[in-house]
């Protein structure tokens, strides 16, 4: 579990110090299964997850904010703050 978080990590801090080099605002990631929003040195890192393990997609409301959306059998989908991601 230690290699697969430091393997994340690293994944992260790559993508955000290119898209700094190239005057990206943000990156949007998929295939990593671990759902994620947050400021990485100013740029927003987004990673919708997976929609088999985790069961959460990345979506944009009508004002151009993002949030995790999280899906549970039997309950209404639910929009996660940025805190509240996995």
């Amino acid at each position: 579990v230690k290699g697969a978080v430091q393997f994340i990590t690293n994944f992260e801090e790559a993508v955000s110090k290119h898209a700094r080099s190239v005057g990206a605002d943000a990156v949007v990631c998929g295939h990593i299964h671990y759902p994620s929003m947050k400021d990485k040195g100013g740029v927003m890192y987004l990673n919708d997850g997976d929609w088999v393990e985790n069961c959460t997609a990345l979506v944009e409301d009508l004002e151009g904010n993002f949030h995790i959306l999280k899906w549970q059998i039997g309950k209404e989908p639910q929009l996660l703050h940025t805190t509240d991601v996995l």
